[in-house]
């Protein structure tokens, strides 16, 4: 009888080792996907920086060739 309480409490032992064991393991995989989303938002926000900054750059060449044009435009008439 004892021996069959003591292959019990050591499964049940083992058991909660193991679960132990899985919730650490998925403690460190959420916070290993953290890190990879938040450098993947940190790259994602540099990119779109870079975007609106060329973006600018862009209105500014377009607004400068359009005025061109116009002036251009009007010395012809």
């Amino acid at each position: 009888m004892l021996d069959s309480n003591a292959q019990r409490i050591e499964k049940a032992k083992l058991k909660a080792i193991g679960m132990r064991n899985r919730v650490l393991s998925e403690r460190e995989n959420r916070d290993q996907n953290r890190r990879a989303l938040q450098a993947m938002i940190a790259e994602k926000t540099a990119e779109l920086e870079r975007h609106q900054t060329q973006l600018q750059s862009l209105n500014i060449v377009e607004a400068e060739q359009r005025a061109l044009v116009d002036k251009l435009g009007n010395a012809e008439v």
